[in-house]
């Protein structure tokens, strides 16, 4: 897996500009959802209009870009202008301190970036006679406390954000694991689990995401970038996207944070047959271990995508209901033995662009127009088990392979998850509930990481037998 990519030492004017275009999108398309989490002070439900009101008159001004100063500038002009409610005049004052700050750098580094949101803080708390605390003031706040703890560490912008946009969702996590901790033992996996939000949530699972490379751009796993975003990323990039795994330092971070709230860790990863994952947090968890003496254990699912998702569902109900560290550890072979990942495509080629499939074996399958069958064993490894020309035979395949083992017992669960393919999704899901008599546990994209090594039109079954 690369993980070389272009730095951005210096932001200039059109970076600024852009990077706040980005960031507009992401409250546009998260409106209802800043409206749905806004209950503090008191549960108005309208921080994410406001704020999507103040951004959109900065996505609809024409902003200069040759400048950083001229462009802050003119973004805060904008922002104040559109500003509405108490969150989107804080958020309009603090780039007003922004601008201000700004001397006359064409650009700047990471270095005085953070000197200069620092300053700009003062600006946001003054817009308001009475500022409280656990509003978008102490994000704002709390973000440029965390900009400037890594300003030594980090001399690329691109970097800086990313670690930064972690470190604002993380707080919201946190916030819930000090004040809502529903269970001794902390459960933590990475982005290619494809377990939906409200899973996520419920049971506290922690996600370490890999991430995903279009050229100079970086992206986290399901953080800064959605499966809905990443499809529409290869046909305008220029090189085939690459991946690559959450690294030690990731890992220990997490490790040591969980070791201060929980009793004991689990973690449970993508087969390390596949992903260096598993490797990194089992450095990074014998490492902190060491030190904090918190028993941290890192298996090895031997699965991933929705196989590995129904695996933490097992362990996550199965603590909920009482179950010990070490009740987790001795049932994890069996949970991965009655478990089954069957998985269909519309086509080969994105496994070869990946390096997943051979070019030899791949200008074959495109020859022959092949829709592959893969299992992934119990050792972790995936599997050919069907060479259908059609999905329609590639659909038949899976679903008489799902039929015998639906035969030998009971199903726990099963989950359905696809790579920008519903419709093929939605149809393993209704035959599935006529044969088992209820509804998947969850239908799921597949995570951005699983897209680029499988391509879109991949559907992968999950059965877990009882």
């Amino acid at each position: 897996m690369n993980k070389n990519f272009s730095k951005i030492k210096k932001l200039n004017g059109k970076q600024l500009y852009y990077s706040f275009l980005a960031g507009a999108q992401r409250i546009f398309d998260n409106q209802k959802l800043l409206n749905k989490i806004n209950v503090f002070p008191v549960p108005d439900a309208d921080t994410g209009t406001n704020m999507a009101s103040t951004m959109r008159s900065i996505a609809d001004t024409s902003i200069p870009t040759g400048s950083l100063k001229q462009t802050a500038t003119a973004l805060a002009d904008a922002a104040l202008v559109g500003a509405r409610g108490n969150s989107g005049i804080i958020f309009a004052q603090f780039l007003y301190g922004f601008s201000n700050e700004i001397k006359t750098e064409k650009n700047i580094n990471v270095n005085s970036f953070a000197g200069i949101i620092d300053k700009s803080v003062d600006y946001a708390y003054e817009a308001i006679a009475n500022p409280v605390e656990g509003t978008i003031i102490t994000v704002i706040k709390d973000w440029a406390e965390s900009v400037n703890n890594l300003k030594d560490k980090i001399d690329d912008f691109k970097k800086l954000i990313t670690d930064s946009y972690q470190k604002v969702d993380d707080m919201v996590f946190q916030n819930e694991i000090l004040h809502n901790r529903k269970t001794k033992i902390a459960l933590v996996t990475d982005s290619t689990s494809d377990l939906p939000q409200d899973i996520i949530e419920k049971y506290q699972i922690h996600i370490v995401p890999l991430s995903v490379h279009f050229g100079d751009n970086y992206y986290l796993d399901g953080v800064t970038i959605t499966p809905n975003q990443f499809y529409k990323l290869p046909n305008k990039s220029k090189v085939y996207p690459s991946t690559a795994q959450p690294g030690f330092k990731d890992f220990s971070n997490k490790y040591s944070y969980l070791s201060t709230q929980y009793e004991s860790i689990i973690a449970m990863h993508i087969s390390k047959e596949m992903s260096g994952t598993w490797q990194n947090s089992r450095k990074a968890a014998k490492t902190i271990s060491s030190h904090t003496k918190n028993e941290i254990s890192v298996l090895n699912s031997k699965r991933l995508s929705n196989g590995l998702g129904l695996i933490l569902l097992r362990a996550a109900k199965a603590i909920e209901n009482g179950a010990t560290h070490e009740d987790i550890l001795n049932n994890m072979d069996k949970w991965i033995k009655n478990s089954k990942m069957l998985i269909s495509s519309k086509t080969i080629k994105y496994m070869v662009k990946s390096g997943r499939v051979s070019a030899a074996k791949g200008f074959i399958g495109k020859l022959l127009n092949l829709k592959p069958i893969v299992v992934v064993n119990n050792e972790g490894k995936t599997e050919l088990i069907g060479k259908p020309f059609t999905e329609k035979a590639s659909m038949k395949i899976v679903m008489d392979e799902a039929k015998k083992l639906i035969k030998t017992g009971e199903v726990w669960e099963y989950a359905v998850s696809h790579a920008n393919n519903i419709k093929t999704a939605n149809w393993y899901a209704k035959q599935l509930e006529d044969l088992i008599g209820k509804k998947p546990v969850f239908i799921r994209d597949v995570t951005p990481v699983l897209g680029v090594n499988v391509g879109p039109g991949v559907v992968s079954v999950a059965i877990m037998m009882e």
